[in-house]
């Protein structure tokens, strides 16, 4: 078997990425076609449904601190690239999204009755110049409730820092029909403000966690969702 990996030009494999003599293979998956200059090698990049190939078809004298060149498109299978196809010509790029991609139309949060919403427009000020200016975690208007958060760190310390939670609301609709309200996709969750450091890193330069955010599963109240997160959540390493 290592002769016939030594024969092929395998070199090594780490997460998904295998590299050998003449190029690299690697799982990130899509559809495309590409030359591109990086480092020391000019590249034929092909992406398929079933992985991606950098094949390696000239050696490069520039300087391998210059700027990625690229020519071709590329559309990618990863979560954060599927909605858009990617043109490249050298050092310039055009990013074409689709119909169908998710576009933001608003964000809400929950307001004191614990019932009403409300979205960033309705509960901003307008100032003198004309800008629009709000900051939510100093409106009285909002649903907020104060909880006593324990957390452990890995010494056996016990941390019992004072948790205050909100709910925000965030929807997406397909970019060229976002005048109608399906299909659309909804996330919910709990802001959560600390009284003080929270983690591994509380006290060090680096410093603790003193806000994060959670998803709202369906059915959950806010403080179950905390509860939740007292159980699940990880701050720091």
């Amino acid at each position: 078997m290592r002769v016939l990996m030594k024969r092929v030009g395998y070199r090594w494999a780490d997460r998904g990425i295998a590299m050998f003599t003449w190029g690299e293979l690697s799982n990130r998956r899509g559809v495309g076609l590409e030359l591109s200059h990086f480092e020391e090698h000019w590249s034929v990049v092909i992406k398929s449904p079933v992985g991606t190939a950098y094949l390696h078809v000239a050696a490069s004298r520039s300087d391998p601190r210059d700027v990625v060149d690229t020519w071709g498109f590329a559309w990618s299978w990863e979560s954060d690239l599927r909605d858009a196809v990617h043109f490249a010509w050298g050092g310039r790029s055009k990013v074409l999204r689709f119909p169908w991609a998710w576009d933001h139309v608003r964000t809400s949060y929950l307001l004191r009755d614990g019932v009403s919403w409300g979205n960033e427009k309705e509960l901003s000020a307008t100032s003198n110049d004309g800008r629009r200016w709000w900051n939510h975690r100093e409106d009285d208007r909002l649903w907020r409730e104060t909880y006593p958060y324990t957390y452990r760190l890995k010494s056996g310390e016990v941390q019992h820092p004072q948790a205050t939670v909100s709910v925000d609301e965030m929807e997406h609709r397909w970019r060229a029909f976002k005048w109608c309200p399906f299909p659309r996709r909804i996330r919910r969750w709990v802001t959560v403000d600390f009284d003080g450091e929270v983690g591994e890193g509380t006290g060090s330069w680096k410093g603790g966690t003193l806000g994060c955010g959670y998803d709202l599963q369906d059915g959950e109240t806010p403080e179950q969702c905390l509860r939740r997160m007292e159980r699940e959540r990880v701050f720091g390493r």
